[in-house]
């Protein structure tokens, strides 16, 4: 059969597969060579620990990089924050242990999801662990990324895969303390405690997280009641952003959750109907909090209109009515002055103008208003456009600080 010929219906195919024996051979022999080498020269357990603790507490930047901290719900329904490892850790430990074959690919590409995988061979003990993780590939709407963040997202799933291998061949008594010690180390050992609780505030609002979702996310009262267990917590989080692993609405919740669920019963919606919206709006708040806002103000109209069919007066009238009576009011205390001033001077000649004197006091109001317009330099926009740009650029520097 020719290359490119279009089969038929009974046309037969035959299939010839490619001999890998001698590509086996030699994976076999360089596998046992490898296996050999690490029986003569085991590793010692002491110096191991002892040159994984020098490298990831060598300075705040590499011991913030070492962990990272998710939020996650239980069976009850109740918050729960997780700590582990990360991969910059992982591949950090696999460099000090040793004696050890790792692999690293993207093994599937679906339609929802991408797989990746992850292995780790310790070759003196004789262990292999192959971990596979599922990211999905789909936006909210279900829509495929495009080819460079399907290639992203496998990156990252097949990192997580390896850090998840690498865990589970070294054990975690040989690695947790000094785990903890890069935690100590990622928050500052010699800043106040006062100093890293600023700083951790002042980032979070460079990223757009308020104080009172970090405070509402780590269980506290307020900024004083952040300790060094909050503090290493509130690192993982931020970090766990900045890899990716994490959004901020997953990490520190929706920061318009209460409109939302305010408007929600304001429209008097099921529960089964909130939920499924929930679910199909999640990553989206801002979309959902316009579509409820379309939905309410007919609501919303409908009782104003009311309020005024049923005599209630309404903020609109309350405010011109006011503005009727504060008129009504000058004229009245207008009127006996102009009276008395009439009464003293007596009948005025034909000659004389008498609107000049009753338009006296006039001019005096003009200057003032015009006083009161340039007493106001409206400063207050320019400070709103100075926070906003610095929302949109968060500084790394910052984040290297707490």
């Amino acid at each position: 059969m020719a290359e490119g010929e279009i089969l038929g219906p009974n046309d037969e195919v035959s299939i010839s597969t490619i001999n890998n024996t001698a590509m086996d051979a030699a994976t076999r022999s360089e596998i046992t060579m490898q296996v050999e080498f690490a029986m003569q020269h085991p590793r010692s357990i002491t110096a191991v620990r002892k040159e994984l603790e020098e490298l990831v507490t060598l300075d705040q930047s590499i011991a913030e990089e070492s962990f990272y901290t998710l939020k996650r719900k239980d069976k009850d329904g109740n918050v729960k924050l997780i700590q582990g490892p990360s991969v910059r850790f992982a591949e950090v430990l696999v460099y000090c242990w040793g004696h050890t074959r790792s692999g690293i690919q993207i093994a599937d590409v679906g339609s929802e999801f991408v797989v990746g995988q992850g292995v780790l061979f310790d070759l003196q003990r004789n262990n292999v662990t192959s971990i596979k993780t599922n990211r999905r590939i789909t936006d909210k709407t279900g829509r495929r990324f495009n080819t460079d963040m399907i290639q992203t997202t496998g990156n990252a799933a097949a990192s997580l895969a390896y850090r998840n291998a690498v865990t589970r061949v070294i054990p975690k008594a040989l690695w947790n303390d000094i785990l903890e010690k890069a935690k100590l180390t990622a928050i500052g050992k010699n800043k106040s405690i006062g100093e890293t609780r600023n700083i951790a505030i002042e980032y979070g609002k460079k990223i757009g997280v308020t104080e009172e979702q970090i405070f509402t996310t780590l269980g506290v009262q307020g900024i004083n009641d952040l300790g060094i267990d909050e503090l290493i917590a509130l690192k993982g989080l931020y970090n766990a952003v900045k890899e990716g692993e994490s959004t901020i609405e997953e990490a520190f919740g929706d920061p318009f959750e209460k409109e939302i669920t305010a408007l929600m019963e304001q429209a008097q919606w099921p529960k089964p109907k909130r939920e499924m919206v929930v679910k199909d709006y999640r990553g989206r708040s801002l979309d959902l909090l316009a579509r409820l806002r379309k939905e309410v103000e007919p609501l919303n109209v409908g009782q104003t209109q009311t309020a005024k069919g049923e005599g209630q007066a309404t903020p609109a009238d309350q405010t011109g009515g006011d503005f009727i009576r504060n008129n009504e009011e000058q004229k009245t205390e207008t009127k006996p002055e102009a009276t008395e001033q009439t009464k003293k001077a007596g009948r005025p000649k034909k000659d004389t103008p008498v609107v000049e004197a009753a338009k006296e006091p006039e001019p005096e109001q003009k200057v003032e208003e015009k006083a009161e317009v340039k007493e106001d330099p409206k400063p207050e926009p320019k400070q709103e456009q100075t926070k906003a740009k610095a929302v949109e650029q968060p500084s790394d520097d910052l984040f290297s600080k707490f």
